[in-house]
């Protein structure tokens, strides 16, 4: 009895000595590197708890657990170390890191997690206890698992040690802006490489309502190789930065995206970048490192797209509401929609189309057994149209009116007798007409001069039938067919029908919309029918305009201040006939003057203040301080109706405006955005009347009356230096011949 009782005791210690014995059986530490190494364990374990890893010393700086058989981790299991720089858990069967098992890693830099199990990352991974993330974290593994969901949270912008995520070999379906988020140092030379290699990406998501702000030097380079991706089209830049309308090849670059080696389908969405590519210096750019080669159509399967494709080779079938037996194509390079219905016995024209995405339509319908041509729902998109060789016998004119983007008719071997005169608004040279028995007759008469302003004419051949009698349309008169009219009354009636018509439209016009039709006037007559501001005549003003806009990188300030060096200054100082001069603070500001004093100033010498409004102006102190200034200077002279011109970013900034106090700011202002159709009109009348004759005159020289010659010739010298150097690009001085010097200064005496 005794011996069962020693026996079962030795049992007991047995059973606790193999279930609470640790992962070794004396922790094995390298004093040399501080690296606690427990791969391929003698004990291993399926659930690591802090207690396994009681024997190690604290002051471990690496720690590796590999190749262990480990399927959990308790949240705790390394808190007994408090300097970890390194954790290596790669080779094990973990499904799910758990919740705070990161929060005292605060001098981690790496984090190894590469062959588990794991199925997602969850949003508090790499956070502290105090909320705070692991800011000097620089490469983590995760690859070779089966990851399918990361946590919008996970890569946090305080992340800016990163320099390496490894994500390759998992699961991911789609791509969300994770490797955009950290905002790591642009100053340095070092790329962050994030590895999506061998994942199941087909599309590139935007859940986490990211928005395009990305300034040079661009930080990232994200891997792509090796994915499901099969279409490359504009929604790639579209869904980081909506309703982008510029340079898609150049916008998607800077996201520096590897797409190679994926099944994309060579179609028509490529066309566009494409074309961005063929069109610069980067086509011929390390051609074999980026080269991205087709998977479909068949035909095309190997072709590096970018660089061995022709662009009218980038084509889409389309299916959707083509017409049984016809063949549909969308084709980008011509800018048409190509619908191939020959040879279908067709009776009559097809009643619906594709849309037309470019609002062409080259119809071809030859070779069918239609006998009326009449206006469909997509005649004004057509732009070429062959119905050779079918039974027409007539041609509504309503469908040639609506034709009027029409380059292109083939009617030849029809039975046409009579043609609607409004053909004329086609070139005889762009028209088809042999083969149809045509007669002659007076509504006919007008085809000679039609078909001989045509350099064509004399290759013409064209005949009609005269009581048995074959004529060349070319030569029959109206005397010949007896055709008398009073084309004088006719010509009359017309006439003052247009008059007063144009005249009914302009008065209508200028009642409904009074300022566009002045708008207009000065466009197309250069007629300035409002009254002088005085503020155009007063000598001290120096600048023609004065422009505000906010200065700094958030949100869409980018764009703003891109859109305003690049189209607005250019507009203004270089492509503008009148050349103005403009002051802008960014740029020409003194050194060593206060900006308030600086902005006061020249605000003050400038004739129009024109402030961009965007979201970051409203919120910015300086750009409260410059628009508070410019109502004071609008508000302290009389007659400046027009002084401030408001210029709103975008037609979103209409809602922000509603309340006070800027409701009241623009109420009788000049407020503009550059997507209103006359946007470059209105501001070309708006900002002073500029004629080099009035650029000449004294008022605007560095003399006035009273001086003697040499006086002011010796002022316009220091003048004309002083101007070159503060504004060599822009100031009337430099259209001054120096021989003209005398004769000027003689006028401004006078």
């Amino acid at each position: 009895m005794a011996g069962t009782y020693i026996l079962l005791g030795v049992a007991f210690v047995f059973v606790n000595v193999l279930t609470f014995s640790p992962l070794h059986a004396s922790c094995p530490y390298d004093n040399m590197t501080n690296t606690v190494d427990l791969s391929k364990a003698i004990n291993p374990k399926p659930h690591l708890t802090k207690a396994d890893l009681n024997d190690c010393p604290s002051k471990a700086t690496s720690l590796i657990l590999s190749h262990n058989s480990i399927q959990s981790l308790s949240s705790d299991v390394f808190d007994g170390f408090w300097a970890l720089t390194s954790i290596t858990i790669a080779h094990n069967l973990i499904e799910t890191l758990p919740t705070g098992l990161l929060k005292n890693m605060r001098s981690l830099t790496h984090f190894d997690v590469s062959d588990n199990a794991l199925e997602a990352l969850k949003d508090s991974l790499f956070f502290q206890l105090s909320g705070v993330p692991l800011t000097n974290l620089v490469a983590v593994n995760f690859s070779h698992n089966n990851i399918s969901d990361i946590g919008f949270n996970v890569f946090h912008k305080d992340m800016s040690s990163i320099l390496n995520v490894d994500l390759s070999f998992n699961r991911l379906p789609s791509l969300e802006p994770w490797p955009y988020i950290p905002q790591t140092d642009q100053s340095d030379s070092e790329d962050v490489i994030w590895n999506f290699q061998n994942n199941s990406i087909s599309s590139f998501t935007n859940n986490m309502n990211w928005t395009y702000d990305l300034v040079e030097q661009y930080e990232f380079e994200i891997q792509l190789q090796n994915n499901s991706i099969t279409a490359f089209n504009t929604s790639i830049v579209d869904v980081y930065y909506p309703r982008f309308n510029g340079d898609y090849l150049t916008q998607f670059l800077t996201y520096k995206m590897n797409i190679s080696q994926n099944p994309i389908f060579c179609d028509c969405q490529l066309h566009v970048f494409v074309k961005a590519l063929h069109q610069s210096l980067m086509f011929y750019m390390n051609v074999e490192e980026n080269r991205v080669r087709c998977a479909g159509p068949p035909h095309l399967k190997g072709i590096d797209f970018f660089h061995d494709m022709e662009l009218d080779e980038f084509v889409c079938n389309i299916t959707t509401d083509c017409p049984s037996r016809c063949f549909c194509q969308e084709r980008p390079n011509s800018w048409e929609l190509f619908v191939d219905c020959r040879n279908q016995g067709l009776t009559s024209l097809p009643l619906t189309l594709p849309h037309a995405k470019y609002g062409n339509i080259s119809l071809h319908l030859d070779n069918n057994n239609i006998e009326h041509l009449t206006k469909t729902t997509y005649s004004h998109y057509i732009r070429n149209l062959t119905i050779s060789n079918n039974k027409l016998k007539s041609i509504d004119s309503g469908i040639i009116m609506s034709m009027n983007n029409s380059k292109f008719l083939n009617l030849d071997n029809n039975q046409i007798n009579y043609i609607a005169k409004e053909l004329q608004l086609l070139a005889f040279s762009n028209v088809g007409l042999s083969g149809n028995p045509l007669l002659c007759g007076c509504n006919m008469t007008w085809m000679a001069d039609w078909i001989n302003l045509s350099p064509d004419a004399k290759d013409s051949g064209i005949t009609c039938d005269n009581d048995g009698e074959s004529k060349l349309i070319s030569a029959v008169t109206e005397d010949e067919l007896f055709c008398s009219y009073d084309k004088l009354i006719i010509i009359l009636s017309v006439t003052i029908g247009v008059i007063i018509g144009f005249v009914s439209v302009v008065v209508i016009t200028a009642k409904r919309c009074p300022y566009e039709t002045k708008v207009l006037l000065y466009k197309l007559f250069n007629i300035h029918p409002r009254d002088k501001y005085k503020v155009d005549q007063e000598p001290t003003k120096e600048y023609d305009a004065y422009i505000s806009y906010y200065q700094g990188d958030k949100g869409e300030s980018v764009q703003v201040r891109q859109w305003m060096k690049r189209v607005l200054l250019k507009k203004l100082e270089e492509k503008s006939k009148r050349k103005y001069t403009v002051f802008c603070y960014e740029r020409d500001y003194d050194a060593g003057e206060f900006k308030s004093d600086e902005i006061l100033k020249n605000m003050m010498k400038s004739r129009r203040i024109l402030l961009i409004l965007s979201p970051e102006f409203l919120n910015d102190d300086w750009c409260m301080f410059e628009a508070d200034q410019a109502e004071f200077e609008h508000n302290s002279s009389g007659n400046v109706h027009g002084r401030v011109i408001y210029i709103l970013w975008n037609k979103q900034m209409r809602i922000q405006l509603e309340n006070e106090p800027w409701k009241s700011r623009l109420r009788d202002k000049r407020v503009m955005c550059p997507d209103d159709r006359l946007f470059w009109s209105k501001m070309r009348y708006e900002l002073p009347v500029k004629t080099m004759r009035r650029m000449n005159r004294n008022a605007t020289m560095p003399f006035s009356n009273g001086l003697t010659k040499k006086d002011a010739e010796e002022n316009m010298k220091n003048y004309k230096v002083s101007v070159k150097k503060n504004r060599p690009n822009n100031d009337v001085t430099h259209m001054i011949d120096t021989d003209d010097i005398d004769s000027i200064i003689s006028i401004s005496i006078k």
